[in-house]
C-alpha cells in the first residue's frame, strides 16, 4: 500500500498501525520490543516507523555485512517517504496527522548491534580461531559505523552491545521446557557443564541489557 506516501489518511493510518498500538499501551509498559525477521517488507517498515530504537544482530558471514547497506538505504528512504506523506497530508487537510493527539515524526535511532559467536575449530582440545570468520568480524565495527551509526542524531556509549555464545543443546532444552535459557535447571535436563553455560548466558544477557539501557536511556 503506497497511498501513505502521498498523504492519504487511510494509507498513513495503516502504515502507522504499530505507532497507534504503542500509544495505547505507553502508560502500561516502560519498554516494548518487536522481534522481527530479516526483511525490508511493509510489516517491518511499519514497526520501525513506530519505534524509537532498533538493534541489529550480526552473524559472522559476508551476507550480514552486505545487508547493512541495504538497511541504511531503506531506512533513509522510508524516513523521506513518511515525511513527504505527512507534509502532503498537512497541505491537503490543513492540519497535522496525529495519533492520540500527538504529532507524528520519524524518531528511529540505531541502538547497537549484537554478534553471534561462531563454532571454532578444536585442535588438541584447544579452540582455534577461524581466519575466514575473524576477517569478517573485524569488518563489522567499521561497516556498522558507516551505514548505521552515521545516520544517528545521537551518540552511542556502546556500539557493540555484546556477543551471544554458541549455546548448542541448551536451545532445544529451553524450547521444550518453555523457560528461558537462564532459568534452566536440573529438572529441565541440565547436567554437568551445562550449569556453567546457563550462568554464563545469564551474565551475557545482563551485560547486553546494561549496555542497551546505557545507550537508550541517556538519549531517551
Amino acid at each position: 500500500m503506497v497511498r501513505w506516501k502521498s498523504g492519504d489518511y487511510r494509507g498513513l493510518q495503516t502504515t502507522l498501525l504499530f505507532k497507534d498500538l504503542l500509544e495505547k499501551v505507553k502508560d502500561d509498559y516502560d519498554y516494548v520490543f518487536f522481534d522481527v525477521g530479516p526483511s525490508l517488507g511493509a510489516l517491518n517498515r511499519s514497526i520501525l516507523a513506530a519505534s524509537d530504537f532498533f538493534i541489529v544482530p550480526m552473524s559472522s558471514d559476508i551476507f550480514s555485512l552486505q545487508a547493512l547497506e541495504n538497511i541504511s538505504i531503506s531506512l533513509n528512504e522510508w524516513k523521506k517517504q513518511l515525511h513527504r506523506g505527512l507534509e502532503d497530508y498537512l497541505e491537503k487537510e490543513n492540519e497535522d496527522f496525529k495519533i492520540n493527539n500527538d504529532k507524528i515524526s520519524w524518531n528511529l535511532q540505531f541502538a547497537g548491534y549484537i554478534t553471534q559467536q561462531y563454532t571454532a575449530k578444536t585442535v588438541a582440545g584447544i579452540k582455534r580461531p577461524v581466519n575466514a570468520y575473524e576477517k569478517i568480524i573485524k569488518k563489522i565495527p567499521i561497516t556498522v559505523q558507516k551505514y548505521l551509526v552515521a545516520n544517528n542524531s545521537i551518540k552511542l556509549e556502546k556500539i557493540k552491545l555484546g556477543e551471544i555464545p554458541n549455546l548448542n543443546s541448551l536451545i532445544p532444552l529451553s524450547q521444550s521446557s518453555n523457560v528461558p535459557i537462564f532459568e534452566l535447571k536440573s529438572e529441565h535436563g541440565i547436567v554437568g557443564a551445562h550449569f556453567n553455560k546457563v550462568k554464563e548466558h545469564d551474565i551475557t544477557l545482563r551485560e547486553i541489557t546494561s549496555n542497551l539501557l546505557t545507550n537508550i536511556v541517556r538519549n531517551d
